[in-house]
């Protein structure tokens, strides 16, 4: 099923890693991470090229080494032009160029049946000492969890985009307008760079498909801990709020691609959110490391067990918004 056993594979495909693992040689070792194309098009072509590349990036910055090369495979409809293709193309050249990535091999070609939004795919890489790779089976308890932009932001910002007119007659013109704006945020690529520099970080996993419930109790399952989370000290951006609030969604159980766990050390934490900080990053303490398994919410005098969601709510909002068209 998943082709030869071979020795220098230190991670191979697993439930809740972002990535694979090999090793190098000599204390080095290089993760891989690979995803779609995906680019939607009501966010306008560069701004959806340049969430794909920080989802294709994003998961392999979560190993805690630094994205160094990429792999691009352009599987294009014939409804797109050459310049649109050149416009997705520089954007993801562009952002490579940032992070100090290149891209060392791809395959382009227009082809019959190929559509939006998934045109293909890319594979990141990161090289680094395999002493600094970060997994998100890491957490120990007594960690403390820091997370990065609050919940819901990609179902947010999603629908704001996808459903602008629907979205604006529910909770007005000027709180759609300051959720677009938080387009540039979804992703974890500066928000991993940031905390896998601080000492004491023990794992990192993004809140993408089914959000934050899901990721965590990925992370309880792969660490073998408890998570508490206190949702009095999760920050959830106001109009974000206001969105899930009005179309009766669980925050904590919609896709946020762009939104960090953390856990690190206690004597480390007010270091990590000061860093992220310094970087426009909003981040907060919200939670701890516990023995046992399964992730709690208290909060309100109340205390209840957060389990992952069968579905995305992102999902629901979206049959909701299309049944009103």
């Amino acid at each position: 099923m998943i082709g030869a056993r071979r020795s220098d594979v230190l991670q191979g495909p697993a439930f809740g890693f972002d990535f694979g693992l090999i090793e190098i040689g000599k204390g080095r070792a290089m993760a891989v991470s690979t995803d779609p194309i995906w680019i939607e098009r009501s966010y306008g072509l560069a701004n959806a090229a340049w969430f794909a590349f920080h989802t294709i990036v994003g998961d392999v910055a979560l190993s805690g080494l630094k994205p160094s090369h990429l792999a691009l495979d352009w599987n294009l409809p014939q409804s797109l032009t050459a310049a649109d293709a050149l416009t997705m193309m520089r954007v993801f050249g562009l952002e490579a160029k940032k992070l100090g990535m290149t891209v060392v091999t791809g395959h382009t070609g227009v082809y019959d049946g190929a559509s939006l939004p998934t045109i293909g795919g890319g594979t990141a890489f990161a090289v680094g000492r395999r002493k600094d790779v970060i997994l998100p089976s890491g957490s120990t308890p007594g960690d403390l969890v820091v997370i990065t932009k609050g919940p819901a932001v990609e179902t947010a910002v999603y629908l704001c985009y996808r459903y602008r007119r629907s979205m604006e007659k529910l909770i007005g013109p000027g709180s759609v307008e300051r959720i677009r704006h938080l387009l540039h945020s979804m992703s974890v690529v500066g928000d991993a760079i940031i905390a896998s520099a601080v000492r004491g970080v023990t794992a990192m996993h993004d809140a993408s498909e089914r959000g934050i419930a899901a990721a965590m109790n990925e992370m309880s399952v792969l660490s073998g801990c408890g998570f508490e989370l206190c949702s009095e000290e999760m920050y959830l951006h106001p109009s974000v709020e206001e969105l899930t609030e009005s179309l009766s969604l669980d925050p904590l159980s919609c896709s946020s691609e762009g939104t960090l766990l953390i856990t690190v050390r206690p004597e480390s934490a007010h270091r990590l959110v000061d860093g992220l900080r310094k970087k426009g990053i909003v981040s907060h303490e919200a939670g701890i490391v516990t023995l046992g398994g399964g992730v709690k919410l208290t909060g309100k005098g109340r205390s209840s067990r957060l389990r992952p969601p069968s579905r995305d709510h992102l999902l629901d909002a979206i049959e909701k918004l299309s049944g009103s068209h």
